[in-house]
């Protein structure tokens, strides 16, 4: 089994939190962007695709991905680093997720993806994210892309738009220490950061 835990807000400033490094840089805004994703083991992608080869000449339903480990993220882009980094060979669960994020406490804006181990956690959930989700449900899109493919990047864009701009009235109302005295967003909306 493998593993490997890294806090590295610990390792660069000496602190074991970023409550501690504001306390002790007296600076105000810090903001996380925590994701985890699940990149394949070396040779699991060919592994897959003959073992699926197999599957499909028996009949038998495909393995939908290669044998692959856990790499979960924090990062601080409102500073530039990340706050820590869980590496697992094991699927993301809740005690990742508390680790993961141990180091972030204090933190003044948190942005994640809609895992359900981050449920217990303060924190807005990724706007593409949020967005992808919606357009699973979405029977426009649906019907364009079987009758009318190219026009689904023009559709994606426009409605990713609409939903954008929903949000961010939606952040203003809830949240309007986020915005700066010209009305623009400090803070990031996407773990993509």
């Amino acid at each position: 089994m493998f593993s490997a835990t890294f806090d590295l807000v610990e390792a660069l400033f000496d602190c074991g939190t970023i409550e501690q490094l504001k306390k002790e840089r007296g600076e105000e805004f810090f903001e996380s962007c925590s994701d985890e994703t699940y990149p394949a083991k070396k040779g699991a992608k060919k592994e897959m695709k003959e073992e699926n080869r197999r599957r499909k000449f028996e009949g038998e339903k495909k393995v939908p991905f290669p044998e692959a480990f856990c790499a979960s993220f924090s990062y601080i882009p409102s500073h530039g680093f990340f706050a820590s980094s869980v590496i697992r060979d094991f699927d993301f669960n809740f005690l990742l997720a508390k680790i993961l994020l141990a180091p972030t406490q204090g933190v003044d804006w948190r942005v994640m993806d809609g895992h359900p181990s981050y449920q217990d956690f303060d924190h807005w959930s990724c706007l593409f994210h949020l967005f992808r989700n919606r357009t699973n449900e979405d029977e426009t899109l649906k019907l364009l892309k079987d009758e009318l493919p190219h026009l689904v990047p023009d559709y994606l864009s426009e409605k990713y738009a609409e939903f954008r701009e929903e949000k961010l009235e939606e952040l203003k109302r809830d949240h309007p220490e986020l915005f700066d005295d010209e009305g623009e967003l400090i803070a990031s909306l996407t773990t993509n950061a």
